[in-house]
């Protein structure tokens, strides 16, 4: 590792476990994350690996198991999401899918069972005339939510109102749902 004319890291910063092995391996240039960075776990196997652009996420960002497996994937572009964060068991099975706009805000979360069907909360961002509704910490406001078993709707799909006036969320409407079917209100 270097450093350059005014005195900023440039080039490739290597990093080491007590015993030796290597921990992480970086690239700066001008003093700034540019290129992948990787981290491994103790014995050598990647833990995670990211690309940064002029010290900002740019790229590919994929994270590892112990074993070797994928645990997540998604790509970065200029510090924001812009593609969706796929997450995996140890086995490689899809646990969750995370969708995000053009500028990174959240728009919908799904979770699956080990056969690919969804399971679990589904949430969906609110947005209004293609932009999100954000709520006073600037997160994204929940539209609904909708419960999953197995692939059939079970359990309670909550809608929320519009546009709160206080800024909390409220609840418009529940839809009750069991086994797949809408049950009478």
């Amino acid at each position: 590792m270097g450093l350059n004319a005014q005195n900023q890291l440039d080039g490739i910063y290597k990093d080491y476990y007590p015993d030796g092995s290597i921990k992480s391996i970086s690239q700066y240039r001008n003093g700034k994350l540019d290129g992948e960075m990787r981290r491994f776990y103790p014995g050598g196997k990647p833990e995670y690996s990211v690309f940064f652009r002029n010290d900002q996420k740019h790229g590919s960002y994929k994270g590892w198991y112990r074993n070797g497996q994928l645990m997540f994937s998604t790509q970065n572009c200029n510090g924001r999401r812009c593609a969706p964060v796929l997450e995996y068991d140890e086995q490689g099975n899809l646990e969750m899918r995370q969708e995000f706009d053009d500028n990174g805000a959240f728009k919908r979360q799904q979770h699956y069972d080990p056969q690919g069907r969804p399971h679990g909360l589904e949430i969906f961002g609110l947005y209004r005339d293609g932009r999100p509704v954000l709520n006073k910490e600037g997160k994204v406001m929940m539209d609904c939510t909708v419960q999953w078993k197995h692939g059939v709707k079970d359990g309670d799909e909550t809608h929320y109102k519009d546009r709160p006036k206080s800024g909390k969320q409220r609840v418009d409407y529940v839809i009750k749902w069991q086994d797949g079917q809408q049950l009478p209100r």
